[in-house]
Formats: C-alpha cells, structure tokens, sequence
C-alpha cells in the first residue's frame, strides 16, 4: 500500500472487554483489521485452520476474510480491541462488523471484505511489537473516551500503530513512493509557462538546489539542459501566441530581454522570423 494513502478508519473500540470462562465465538470472517491485547487471561483461537495458545500480555492482528474462532478455558480473558479500516472508504461508515462464516455470506457481503495488505506474508494472528509500552498508550488513546469527541487524536493513535506494525512485523508491505522527483517537477514547472525569463542559478535558487545538481538530474532524465529545454517550450509557446499578438508583445510574455534576441532565437528554431 502507499503510505499517503494510508488513512485509518476507526470502526468499534472496547476497552474492557471481557470473554467469560468457557464461552466461544463461533467461526466467523471479519470484513476489517481486528486489533487484540490479551491484557489478562488465556484462550484457544482457531485462525486459518490452525490452532493458536494465546496468552495474557500476546497482540493479535485479526485481518479481514480470515476465519477464525475463540474458545476460552475456566478463566475470563480481557481483551481490549479495535476494530479498523486500513483506508477510508466511502462505505466504511456503513459496514458492521461481521459474525458470519465466509461461507454464509452473500455477494454484497463478499464485496464488503477490505483488502489484506499483509497477505504476502504468513497468516499467523501474532504480531511482534519491539517498544511495547509505546505500543500500549498508543492503544489507550484509540481505546480511551468517546469516538466523536476525540477521533482525530484516536486515528493519530491508530495511524502510529499501524506503523509500528508494520515495521516489526511486515517491513516491505508499506510503499513510499517518490515519483515526483525534483527534475519532474522543475519540468512541470516549465511546462507550465514558468520561469522563462530566470536565469539557470535564479531557478535552482527557487528550487533551492545547487543549480549543477539539478542540471545534472534534469539532463539525466530528460536528454537536455534545463535552459535548453526552457528555451524550446518557450519558443513553442511564442508561436502560438503569434495568433493573436504582435511580436513585441510575445517576446514580453515569453521573457526575452528584447525583440532582437527573440526574433534571432525564432528564426533559428522555425527558421523564418517571427513577423512572417
């Protein structure tokens, strides 16, 4: 997933959440992330097909589409969870969450399961947290006080989970994508009229790289100086305005110092004057 897309919605927190001595939660799917500590207690999860021990002081991540049940031994478990959405979808204010199995469900209920972003990875339902204190009053401040009142500090909360999650247990399932780099951007900026009369140390001053550095990246990527491709869309641009301007007024507004030097560049472009 793309970090900047990365916008948690918080669907049911329970702070004091208890599972009585000898009850169960049948086999079920959920259709989002289910976020568990085991603050006192033991159980038995069945997650996948397989059978977990879980233990007091143990994080679980449930994720969505995978079945599982809870069965609990003579002691109660207190588990303080949440229930989440990786993204905000327009639908996430409108989904419950789910105690069905896959099986029962209908096509419209299908479509409601959210995308597991650490299916790459195994399916166990522990997560591995290196500073578990912060990991705790992260949780205490999603788990704490009344959703509305509080929910930016609580998807702030979530948001620093997610994270510490993913970097302890799933390090590559994040993507950080820089695809607009500063080359692409100085040529969008060019493209867009900008910066035709600037020197090449004035743009690199507006960009605030070293202007040799930049030249550099821009040649690279693009097969020109920076000047040299400024030079040709402003040429292009100078023809088009021709339609409708004299060629004093378009050397103005396309930053040559004077109608000389625009007339010689033109003519040596298009190879006639700007007049004809």
């Amino acid at each position: 997933m793309n970090v900047f897309k990365l916008n948690p919605y918080i669907r049911l927190t329970s702070k004091f959440s208890v599972l009585q001595a000898y009850c169960s939660i049948a086999r079920r799917i959920i259709f989002d992330y289910e976020l568990i500590h085991i603050k006192s207690g033991k159980f038995t999860l069945e997650y996948d097909g397989k059978n977990y021990a879980c233990n007091q002081g143990d994080i679980l991540l449930i994720r969505p589409g995978v079945q599982h049940a809870f069965f609990i031994g003579e002691t109660p478990v207190a588990q303080p969870h949440v229930h989440f959405d990786m993204e905000f979808l327009p639908n996430s204010p409108e989904i419950p969450v789910c105690f069905k199995k896959l099986e029962e469900l209908s096509d419209l209920e299908k479509a409601c399961i959210r995308q597991d972003l650490f299916a790459n990875y195994p399916s166990s339902p522990f997560i591995t947290i290196k500073d578990k204190e912060k990991f705790l009053q992260l949780l205490d401040v999603v788990l704490t006080g009344r959703k509305v009142e509080r929910y930016l500090e609580k998807k702030g909360a979530l948001t620093a989970i997610i994270s510490m999650i993913a970097e302890d247990n799933f390090s590559e399932s994040f993507s950080y994508p820089n695809d607009y780099t500063i080359e692409t951007q100085l040529k969008d900026y060019i493209d867009a009229g900008q910066c035709f009369s600037l020197t090449l140390s004035q743009i690199a001053d507006q960009f605030s790289y070293d202007k040799f550095y930049l030249e550099k990246k821009f040649k690279c990527a693009f097969g020109q100086s920076i000047i040299a491709y400024r030079n040709e869309k402003r040429l292009i641009y100078a023809k088009s305005l021709l339609k409708d301007y004299n060629v004093s007024q378009v050397a103005e507004k396309t930053g040559f110092s004077s109608i000389y030097s625009f007339s010689r560049a033109y003519k040596l472009r298009f190879g006639k004057s700007p007049t004809k």
